[in-house]
């Protein structure tokens, strides 16, 4: 079958795009994502401000500047209820690795302002990283023009466009893109070889998953099942040495290591109290995994049978894929989409199915078009990333948002329940 004219005039243009067309590609990413800081930086949410009423970067003042800010004035901020008193207008810090405060401590140190020009500035090279990232290893042929393009996507989309102030969101989106890299080892249509990518990288990416706990925790059991121990091991002890200097001063504060794990135990307590920010019973829940997609639907007593079998489901769909050595891009799509629906997840999380959907393209550019039950994964797994929600909403009439988070949770549902089946026709070992 010979290619049309116009298909072979596209694919010209996507793997080879003239010098002007990539000027005018990168000046229109640059622009919309200078823009989009400006816009931030003009109406924030300043200390003090209620979090039940937020401005801008919200998530900038309560997971990074007040905490930062609260353990630079003597304080714990993993002790939830005490810390939701002293800081009133903030949300409750949540339990992130304390390496994540480093990051936290080193922004305390400037004016509000200047650090969340900082931070904005980390998320606009955060997510250049993840893109090319992505790209170089996925689709390596659309690496010129699939850069800004995705950048320009960044600023347009609402979930990307949100992630875009949450640096720290961002780089744990490259570590979990990371650990899946690491687990299928080589990259997509590549013949045997060493493994990809390297020990180091696969280290790294459990260490930076691990700094948002609800990203890594299953990731890790995926990359243990797919025998990348080396990785795991490497990657924990990092953190743990990096996580040194908070623990200790978080021990010291709270009074010795009895106080500070005491601490801890009182901030899983407080996660689950209605007067969580994220919590189950909490009316700014919104989460849009099952668990909290259920408590939205009026179910906020979720039995704890239930939280704990959706993750075991959600493992069991990724072990089933990684030994029957599916293809990468249903690892992909069900390692990232089991994250997302097995663990307390927010709907800006979702950019992370970047992944898998870079796969499909780049299949699709090198003639490996995906059929049948792997295109409807790849389909499945690229519905929250092709409709623009603000779109979706306004037609859905959905101004609490439930009915478009819930587009986006049933079609990854729908994705890992194509995975399943594309695993039981795989090879296998």
């Amino acid at each position: 079958m010979t290619t049309p004219p116009s298909a072979g005039r596209l694919r010209t243009a996507l793997v080879a795009p003239g010098r002007t067309l990539l000027a005018a590609l990168w000046v229109v990413a640059g622009v919309l994502l200078v823009a989009t800081a400006a816009y931030r930086l003009a109406d924030p949410t300043y200390p003090g401000m209620p979090w039940q009423d937020p401005h801008e970067l919200a998530d900038f003042r309560d997971t990074i500047y007040a905490p930062g800010s609260y353990l630079l004035a003597g304080g714990n901020p993993y002790d939830s209820p005490r810390y939701v008193v002293d800081v009133p207008w903030a949300q409750d810090f949540k339990l992130y690795a304390p390496a994540w405060l480093l990051l936290s401590v080193s922004l305390a140190l400037l004016p509000f302002l200047a650090a969340a020009a900082v931070y904005l500035a980390l998320g606009i090279v955060l997510a250049v990283v993840l893109v090319r990232l992505v790209l170089r290893w996925a689709a390596p042929e659309l690496v010129a023009v699939g850069t800004p393009v995705a950048l320009i996507w960044f600023t347009l989309w609402s979930p990307s466009r949100y992630a875009l102030q949450n640096g720290g969101t961002l780089l744990v989106m490259i570590g979990s893109v990371l650990v899946v890299m690491a687990v299928l080892r080589r990259r997509p249509g590549a013949p045997d070889g060493p493994a990809d990518p390297s020990l180091g990288l696969a280290a790294t990416g459990v260490a930076l998953s691990l700094l948002k706990p609800q990203f890594g925790v299953l990731l890790v059991i995926f990359a243990l099942i797919g025998r990348r121990w080396d990785a795991v091991w490497r990657g924990v002890a990092g953190l743990v040495a990096a996580s040194v200097p908070i623990l200790v001063a978080c021990t010291v504060i709270a009074g010795g290591v009895g106080g500070f794990v005491g601490s801890v135990l009182r901030n899983l307590a407080h996660a689950n109290s209605p007067t969580a920010s994220t919590g189950l019973a909490s009316p700014f829940n919104e989460r849009t995994d099952v668990v909290g997609k259920l408590a939205r639907y009026g179910w906020p007593d979720v039995p704890g049978i239930v939280e704990l079998a959706v993750p075991v489901v959600m493992i069991a769909i990724a072990a089933l894929v990684i030994r029957r050595r599916a293809s990468p891009l249903v690892v992909a799509s069900a390692l990232l989409g089991a994250t997302l629906m097995g663990m307390v997840h927010q709907r800006y999380d979702v950019v992370v199915l970047l992944l898998p959907v870079a796969i499909g393209l780049g299949a699709a550019v090198a003639g490996r078009r995906p059929a049948g039950v792997e295109l409807a994964v790849w389909i499945t797994a690229a519905i929250p990333l092709v409709h623009l929600e603000a779109v979706t909403t306004r037609i859905l009439t959905d101004e609490d948002r439930l009915g478009t988070d819930t587009l986006n949770t049933a079609s990854i549902l729908i994705c890992l329940a194509l995975c399943v089946v594309a695993a039981l026709r795989a090879p296998g070992r």
